[in-house]
């Protein structure tokens, strides 16, 4: 069993703990251990604070619209205004669903996934942001990419059909009171 693994900077062999979270690496960690990587972005704040305060504002931003979505879900199931489906609606099995929010800009849109529709959901999207761009060079490259794009349709075209049927929170902007059994 693996107790550890090597920093790309320091090339020294430490346990997990010394290292960051990153869904987008393999193993789920940083490739640098936590003081290289440290070290690492203080130097691209010295190097350039504009660059790096921006960089951090939108990190921010990105994340206070995330936790206000998931915070008006959550109040939202609480105060009995959504159910929570037993079933995942793009393929349908029953079972634990988490809600997804295709726009944080409209967080009263929530789409019920189960986890792997969820994490396919967003390596998808990885993938169209790494195609977009994409120019490929001779026919396998262009074979590749066409069928990757093709994948990427079919996938929007059930995400879409999902979203048909995706949760309107009624009354979210305004207060809402809980009925007191008494009254």
């Amino acid at each position: 069993m693996l107790d550890g693994k090597a920093c790309r900077t320091c090339k020294a062999k430490k346990p997990f703990t010394a290292y960051h979270k990153c869904s987008n690496n393999p193993d789920g960690l940083q490739y640098s251990c936590k003081p290289c990587r440290n070290a690492s972005r203080r130097a691209a704040y010295a190097k350039n604070p504009e660059k790096e305060k921006a960089r951090q504002k939108k990190i921010r931003d990105t994340s206070a619209q995330k936790r206000a979505a998931r915070k008006l879900i959550n109040s939202s199931k609480t105060l009995g205004l959504i159910e929570h489906p037993d079933h995942c609606q793009l393929c349908g099995v029953v079972g634990a669903v988490e809600g997804h929010h295709p726009d944080y800009d409209e967080p009263h849109t929530v789409i019920w996934l189960c986890r792997p529709c969820h994490l396919r959901h967003h390596h998808q999207e990885q993938i169209v942001q790494k195609i977009r761009h994409l120019e490929p060079k001779g026919r396998l490259g262009r074979q590749v990419i066409g069928t990757l794009r093709d994948i990427h349709e079919n996938y929007t075209t059930l995400q879409k059909r999902a979203l048909s049927k995706s949760v309107r929170i009624p009354n979210s902007k305004g207060s809402i009171s809980r009925k007191k059994d008494g009254a």
